[in-house]
């Protein structure tokens, strides 16, 4: 009986020894090195995953952590699809004593593109791959169409029979004249002041320009990739006729967290003088009458 119970012992202490250095070499395990892009100026445009878009001006930095000390950092890249430096590594430096490395700069014109890029320690890649925009900086609006609305439904519920409202789709442009085409998310955004009859103050507005609407099918809260968007309805409605009603709207892009202003205080002035019939200009590009 001794000699079974002291084998019980021995092997309780045995598996003790055994499993101790299991469990703490499970708690050792290093975590995974990891590669992040930030957009320093706008962090709206983070992602934790692809890394920052950017738009022209932004400030960028890149950081590492957790990577193999004192080793050397490179990167390859493609742009538009086309592998840079003829595919081959661009050597950015070399991690620090704990493993870090950073660096950063500034977006411009020249840099304008879709990016994807692949960051090594050593030789092997950090993190999975980085994939971001760089776009321009909106500058105007063109009116691409403008044609008429239906009624508002709060102008039917209400009963306000004399109204003028129309659609309006507007191209983004950049300094160069052309659509801002991109998959960068663009929310069109306005502020203002409504007038009423014989251009009365009647309320400041401001906030995005888009629906989504039940009723206007083209209103949406985002600009399209194609750089185009729709404000619908623009209008008066009243129960009475009107005349020098309309706003005053000015025009800005919002991306990210910054809003770039795209059309200065255009004056919308409505005019309606019997049921379902009125006019609407902004003195510029649009001009309808129902």
């Amino acid at each position: 009986m001794l000699t079974t119970k002291s084998s019980r012992l021995l092997l309780g202490v045995s598996l003790t020894i055994l499993l101790a250095p299991v469990v703490a070499f499970a708690q050792q395990l290093p975590p995974s090195p990891t590669v992040a892009l930030y957009n320093t100026a706008n962090d709206a445009l983070n992602d934790s995953v692809y890394g920052a878009d950017f738009v022209d001006g932004d400030t960028w930095v890149l950081a590492i952590q957790g990577a193999a000390h004192n080793k050397p950092v490179t990167m390859t890249a493609w742009q538009n699809g086309v592998p840079l430096n003829g595919g081959n590594p661009w050597t950015a430096g070399q991690t620090l004593a704990d493993g870090s490395f950073s660096t950063g700069g500034k977006q411009t014109s020249n840099y304008i593109a879709n990016y994807v890029e692949k960051w090594f320690v050593d030789g092997v890649q950090v993190g999975q791959d980085l994939d971001f925009d760089v776009i321009p900086v909106p500058t105007s609006l063109s009116v691409a169409s403008a044609v008429l609305a239906a009624r508002p439904d709060g102008c039917v519920a209400s009963g306000a029979t004399y109204y003028i409202a129309i659609d309006v789709k507007y191209n983004i442009l950049t300094s160069a004249g052309v659509n801002l085409a991109t998959t960068v998310p663009i929310i069109p955004w306005e502020s203002g002041i409504f007038y009423k009859d014989g251009g009365v103050f009647w309320a400041n507005f401001q906030g995005d320009i888009g629906g989504p609407s039940s009723q206007y099918p083209n209103s949406h809260l985002y600009a399209a990739d194609d750089g185009t968007f729709h404000d619908v309805p623009i209008g008066t409605c009243a129960a009475a006729p009107f005349s020098n009603g309309g706003a005053l709207q000015t025009i800005y892009s919002q991306i990210g967290n910054a809003l770039y202003r795209v059309r200065l205080a255009q004056r919308w002035t409505t005019s309606s003088a019997s049921p379902a019939n009125g006019s609407i200009t902004n003195s510029i590009d649009v001009s309808l009458t129902r």
